[in-house]
């Protein structure tokens, strides 16, 4: 059997997924660690040299890079696999670092991974827009692993009497992604009837200067209920316990949240959340593709979401109803169990046509 390994990237969450999750049930090996700092060096360099093909998750950095050169100079199949866009001036979230130092690190991650592209003998992205921007570069196919979840990481959503909680989750509580509903967060405020619960943003930390603009404004919020980020394996039971009776998932229209997933609807669908999320006028939002968007309001007119959250509240047990089936929409198109086998498939079918 061909001898797959996943290399983990900088990220935990997105290795939890793009990684972890397909080696697991796809019958191929990863590091099963989520921080660079505790990785096996010594064992994640023998299982490179092992492997027939190795992927190489988000390869953004020099040392990537150049790993790919020697393992391809030895003869390994090199998958290059990622579920960002880092074009510069298109909306990546780096602006937290000040608009200079932003744009030229933007620049330095797109020309790894423009560098990447071109060593790789297959490319793998998570939506479609992002595989059209990578086929641009690569030099090799280009196709499309959709992330998905894991069953086993449904927990109960638990439930908290009084004032409906509305969760803001990760990065739709900063990188601007909010700003246009404000006006919407402090109506809402106003009425003393919701809790906005945020996780994601270090409310104290001067490790994260970067979130100081973002906190401003959600400390002027009176209701509120904050809560820090966690590790990738504990992230969908603090999910469940954040209580949420609404997850809202605001987007600036630009050109990187075009290239994101929907990752942010399915999680919380597992968690049985009713869910409220961006469309765009041109319909390149995550949120409209598909059937995906039969399971949750999509809002593409700002002026739209304080009425669709005043209905929401008003007529919860509908909107409840219709997380229960999208929770059971997204077990059936977005479980790893079945999805796994695609990604070794397509891994093999592209190796064997190299050789």
């Amino acid at each position: 059997m061909l001898k797959i390994f996943f290399l983990p990237g900088a990220y935990d969450g997105c290795y939890f997924y793009r990684g972890y999750l397909p080696a697991i049930y796809g019958n191929m090996t990863c590091m099963t660690e989520f921080v660079q700092q505790s990785w096996d060096k010594d064992l994640m360099h023998k299982r490179t040299l092992e492997a027939d093909v190795v992927v190489i998750q988000r390869p953004n950095d020099g040392y990537r890079v150049e790993l790919m050169k020697a393992l391809k100079q030895k003869g390994k199949f090199i998958v290059f696999d990622n579920d960002d866009t880092y074009l510069p001036g298109k909306g990546v979230p780096l602006n937290m670092l000040g608009s200079d130092k932003a744009r030229e690190l933007a620049i330095h991650l797109s020309d790894n991974l423009n560098k990447a592209l071109k060593i790789a003998d297959l490319v793998i992205a998570s939506t479609h827009v992002l595989a059209e921007e990578y086929r641009q570069t690569a030099t090799c196919p280009v196709v499309v692993c959709k992330n998905t979840i894991d069953p086993l990481d449904e927990y109960p959503r638990r439930r908290v009497p009084g004032k409906t909680r509305i969760g803001f989750i990760g990065s739709v509580a900063s990188n601007d992604d909010y700003i246009h509903v404000k006006d919407v967060i402090r109506a809402l405020d106003a009425s003393n009837d919701v809790t906005f619960v945020v996780l994601g943003n270090p409310q104290n930390n001067s490790n994260y200067k970067g979130y100081e603009k973002d906190n401003a404004f959600w400390q002027t919020v009176k209701n509120i209920e904050w809560h820090e980020f966690v590790p990738a394996t504990r992230y969908h039971k603090k999910l469940a316990d954040l209580a949420l009776d609404i997850a809202l998932i605001p987007r600036k229209d630009n050109y990187f949240n075009r290239c994101k997933s929907n990752i942010k609807f399915v999680e919380c669908s597992l968690a049985r959340i009713p869910v409220i999320a961006q469309g765009f006028t041109n319909k390149d939002s995550p949120y409209q593709d598909g059937k995906d968007k039969k399971y949750m309001q999509v809002i593409t007119d700002d002026k739209d979401w304080l009425p669709a959250i005043k209905n929401t509240i008003k007529n919860y047990d509908q909107y409840a109803t219709l997380a229960d089936r999208a929770h059971n929409y997204v077990l059936e198109h977005y479980n790893i169990k079945k999805y796994a086998k695609e990604w070794r498939q397509i891994i093999e079918q592209h190796y064997a046509n190299r050789h």
